[in-house]
């Protein structure tokens, strides 16, 4: 019987977490390095956690979707900033 576990419940909470922390980044403005440091770990973690929670075999998959299309949406953002912040250097 397939039924989600702490794989997805963790891989769907880092998610969230990173959008929020990212969300909040931008709503304050000021540059926390310890926001950026958690941002970057969190996105790592999703990224192990989404081969994690995709490869079980008794593992409910809606949740890990939804919290890869996160997780995909985070990392797109940060890749984004990375590549600005290189090209137009404050």
């Amino acid at each position: 019987m397939k039924k989600y576990t702490w794989r997805s419940f963790s891989f769907f909470t880092i998610s969230i977490i990173v959008s929020l922390s990212i969300l909040f980044l931008l709503y304050v403005g000021v540059i926390a390095k310890f926001l950026i440091v958690g941002i970057l770990l969190g996105t790592l973690i999703s990224i192990i956690l989404f081969f994690i929670a995709m490869f079980n075999k008794n593992e409910k998959k809606v949740l890990s979707i939804i919290a890869s299309l996160l997780t995909a949406i985070n990392t797109a953002i940060v890749a984004f900033v990375f590549l600005l912040v290189l090209e137009y250097p404050w």
